[in-house]
């Protein structure tokens, strides 16, 4: 059966937050990122991996439009979110980041006006 096994806390994980061993279920979490995060970006990063696992791939941006999805219907902060990727990922550095946080972008604009009364 798919899913997190095992969540282990570790002082330092060079460049990441957070990652999914998904063969064996175990998430690391890096506690020099996490130590000063608002909890919105915990969450979301959270999310992330675990769809990783859940949806069984190895595609960012799959595992980023699932945790997308969880973490809006739960009503947590779009602006948040966006914040989130723009301090977590190099956008200045990688194509890929960019790309990223551009389709979450558009996914909370899309979300946000679909689910504001009156399109507004």
């Amino acid at each position: 059966m798919k899913g997190i096994k095992q969540i282990v806390v570790i002082d330092d994980i060079p460049d990441t937050p957070a990652c999914v061993y998904p063969a064996t279920g175990i998430m690391e979490i890096s506690a020099k990122h996490f130590e000063n995060m608002p909890p919105e970006y915990r969450f979301f990063i959270l999310l992330h991996e675990y769809f990783h696992v859940i949806a069984d791939t190895k595609i960012e941006e799959l595992a980023d439009y699932y945790a997308f999805q969880e973490y809006a219907k739960r009503g947590y902060s779009l602006k948040a979110l966006i914040n989130c990727i723009s301090d977590i990922l190099n956008l200045s550095l990688f194509e890929s980041h960019r790309e990223r946080a551009v389709r979450l972008l558009i996914l909370a604009q899309q979300y946000d006006k679909a689910n504001t009364k009156n399109g507004n």
